[in-house]
């Protein structure tokens, strides 16, 4: 029994002296000590990148990754640290987390502006590719008219036969079926983010294909 008592008494003061040993390196890294923040901030990246992989959505994480967004936060951090009001290592936990989950928001919010540009680009797209099938009446069009169209509807057909397989069905099931993701992605055996992201990438092809043509 005193040899439990020992061990757990040494267990306590070990943990009281990381304890002390902490409190010492906050307030030395808060005085301008840049390395012993730093070090501070490096202890944590661990911890951080993982959690930061949990909350990476799968429809950002192409353009995010996890060991980014913790060096965005520790950028953060080193700028804003006089306002880190916290003394122990678990609250330098919880405000880098909250950095690091503030930063995501904001990605989440210019990704989401980014989708909406995106989504009105393809409404202007869709309009014209209505009009070279064919929805146009073509008793109102005159003979260059008529010749313009069929050049338009000949380098979109070219520009969708460099596209691969999988975009070329995202773009015709998008475009000419006009179904919504969640189906897309039942046709493509995907999640409904994953074919909002696949259609992105193959809409921001064939816009790229289409403008070297022009």
């Amino acid at each position: 029994m005193s040899g439990f008592v020992e061990s757990a008494s040494n267990s306590v003061r070990a943990s009281a002296s990381r304890q002390k040993r902490s409190e010492e390196r906050i307030d030395q890294a808060r005085t301008g000590n840049g390395e012993e923040l730093g070090d501070l901030l490096e202890a944590t990246r661990d911890y951080l990148r993982i959690v930061a992989r949990r909350l990476i959505d799968d429809d950002v994480r192409a353009k995010l990754s996890a060991s980014d967004l913790v060096q965005e936060t520790f950028c953060e951090a080193h700028r804003d640290f006089g306002g880190f009001q916290g003394q122990t290592h678990r609250e330098l936990v919880a405000w880098l987390h909250r950095i690091l989950v503030n930063n995501l928001l904001n990605h989440y919010r210019s990704y989401r502006r980014t989708q909406k540009r995106k989504v009105s680009r393809e409404m202007r797209w869709h309009s014209g590719v209505a009009e070279t099938q064919g929805m146009a009446n073509p008793g109102d069009l005159t003979p260059s008219g008529i010749l313009m169209k069929r050049e338009a509807s000949e380098l979109l057909e070219q520009a969708l036969s460099r596209l691969s397989v999988d975009h070329r069905e995202v773009i015709r099931l998008r475009h000419h079926e006009a179904l919504p993701f969640a189906q897309i992605g039942r046709r493509m055996n995907r999640s409904a983010d994953a074919a909002r992201m696949l259609w992105a990438r193959a809409f921001e092809r064939l816009s790229l294909l289409l403008d070297a043509t022009s």
